[in-house]
């Protein structure tokens, strides 16, 4: 669908019949500015973005100098396929648990250690789907993100000052695969000044809405400009 322009100075509409497709040049009627047309839409589709509807398992709280924000991972991340993996997995291994240790077999109990090892990972992050939070805490001073009370491995804390923190953008990557078949996710990243890398604020996310809601949320009240990443 077509989309009007409108004009970076005063903000009006600008007709068609004053775009020089050619010199991709514009005039506005209103104030007589004069501007490059592609420039200007590609500021324009950044900075229009659509309005997103709190998610579900979302809890904000709003303040003069603060925004917080509570995400109970039971309701974002992909609960029930953890429960059923980490119930198979598990269920197979303390079998073989059972034989090893009611036969006395020394080698099969080494044999399936690491297996074991696995399951019991498998079912405290499955736990810990259903009872953690992450925290994103964003004042004027920085932002700040925290996930708990289990500590689970690759969701570390983060703590950005405000002047370091350039851009909030996000990702989609593949969080797992189901019998060869991708299982997609989404995480929201940061761009820090000074540092090439990009840091991982939160993952694991179902849908791109919830990860986008937290991006505009805390670029907006921090006053971050949301423009595209390149």
């Amino acid at each position: 669908m077509a989309r009007q322009l409108l004009c970076p100075k005063c903000a009006r509409p600008v007709p068609a019949a004053n775009i020089n497709i050619n010199s991709l040049i514009g005039k506005c009627d209103h104030c007589n500015s004069v501007f490059e047309v592609k420039e200007e839409l590609d500021k324009q589709e950044v900075a229009e973005r659509p309005v997103i509807e709190l998610p579900k398992g979302f809890d904000v709280q709003r303040g003069v100098s603060e925004l917080r924000i509570r995400v109970k991972w039971r309701k974002t991340r992909m609960v029930w396929f953890y429960v059923l993996f980490s119930a198979f997995w598990n269920g197979i291994v303390f079998i073989f648990v059972g034989v090893a240790v009611t036969t006395n077999n020394v080698v099969m109990a080494l044999a399936i250690s690491i297996h074991f090892i696995v399951g019991i990972s498998f079912l405290l992050y499955t736990i810990a789907l259903f009872v953690n939070t992450s925290e994103l805490y964003a004042t004027t001073h920085g932002l700040r993100v925290k996930h708990g009370p289990i500590p689970v491995p690759f969701n570390p804390k983060r703590d950005i000052p405000r002047a370091k923190l350039d851009q909030l953008y996000v990702e989609e990557y593949i969080a797992s695969r189901t019998n060869g078949n991708p299982n997609f996710a989404f995480r929201l990243c940061a761009s820090v000044k000074g540092e090439d890398k990009r840091v991982k604020l939160m993952k694991g996310l179902n849908k791109p809405d919830q990860a986008l809601y937290l991006e505009h949320e805390i670029e907006q009240f921090m006053g971050i400009e949301n423009r595209k990443m390149v």
